[in-house]
């Protein structure tokens, strides 16, 4: 018989996420990256436990609690409007009931986000389309950039081209691996996006500071910018990891318009030069990703509704265990 308990014993949690976690597949999977936004953001944190009658681990749920939204989230309640950021999320069960089984134990309302349909194999109990990813496989084109944009009707390449061709003729550097250019990222992003940007919220500036500079300790940071000029005209940065390259944020000058499509190409010639498996552009259609023809990858989400009339201790006891 299973056995379904909450833990708020955090080091028990980082144990569970150990041994339960389907083998990592991006720098999102890693605890390590996680911990980062956990600590700039201080959420309490449970984990719901799934146990057979030998005590042995059937399935996990690391939650963290958000109370601008008053809802638990997947650790680590990195949030942006409320919502979440880190994508591809898991939840390892043994089998579908004993899913249904953590999700019913959950205490309070939840909103578990951009869960991954292709790490589960019998899916998530009452989920519904969340957002979608978008993906590249350089494999599908034999690692051959050429034969990607042989993929284009030859009119939509031709004015693909002529879009780039137009700032190639200013003069194109990149520069790669600098931390500095981190810095104008997030400047650039700010001013365009303002409250609406990530990095608006100094909670989340820090946690992603933190992530890139154990990435770049990892030997798994890519910091990519375009000098078009002499000037810095756009910086991404992000992180591979055994072949995975997820592209985890940009900023661009606006005074170069077209450059973010010169740098995205970029990312896709590299990828195909170092046969790379996959490049993730993450969730977020500004329609310019199904123009350039990346294949499209639904994530999930899962809403919990609060009990009326139910008490739940468990947020009062991850807050006091927070504070240990």
């Amino acid at each position: 018989m299973t056995k379904i308990s909450l833990v708020n014993d955090q080091e028990e949690i980082a144990r569970m996420w150990a041994a339960l976690m389907p083998q990592p597949v991006n720098v999102f999977d890693l605890w390590e990256t996680r911990m980062h936004f956990h600590r700039a953001f201080r959420r309490p944190v449970i984990g719901v436990k799934a146990e057979g009658a030998l005590g042995e681990a059937e399935g996990f749920l690391p939650l963290s609690w958000v109370e601008e939204t008053r809802t638990w989230t997947v650790f680590p309640g990195e949030t942006w409007k409320g919502k979440t950021w880190l994508e591809g999320n898991v939840f390892p069960a043994r089998d579908r009931g004993i899913m249904e089984a953590m999700l019913e134990a959950v205490p309070g309302a939840a909103h578990l986000r951009y869960l991954d349909p292709m790490k589960q194999s019998f899916g998530y109990p009452g989920a519904e389309e969340d957002e979608v990813g978008y993906l590249f496989f350089p494999g599908r084109h034999s690692y051959n950039f050429q034969e990607y944009l042989n993929s284009f009707p030859r009119k939509t390449l031709k004015k693909l081209m002529a879009e780039t061709s137009r700032l190639e003729s200013r003069g194109v550097e990149y520069r790669f691996d600098c931390m500095d250019d981190a810095q104008f990222l997030f400047r650039m992003n700010i001013e365009a996006f303002g409250p609406e940007s990530y990095f608006y919220d100094p909670r989340f500036l820090k946690g992603f500071e933190d992530l890139l500079a154990w990435l770049r300790d990892k030997g798994m940071l890519r910091i990519t910018a375009v000098l078009i000029e002499g000037r810095t005209a756009a910086v991404d940065v992000g992180a591979v990891y055994k072949g995975y390259y997820s592209v985890l944020a940009g900023g661009v000058d606006r005074d170069f318009p077209g450059v973010a499509k010169l740098i995205n190409f970029h990312h896709l010639e590299r990828a195909c030069a170092e046969k790379l498996d996959c490049v993730d552009f993450l969730c977020g259609n500004f329609n310019w990703k199904e123009r350039m023809r990346l294949i499209p990858r639904p994530l999930m989400e899962i809403r919990l509704q609060e009990q009326p009339g139910v008490v739940y201790p468990a947020v009062r006891e991850a807050e006091l265990a927070l504070r240990v």
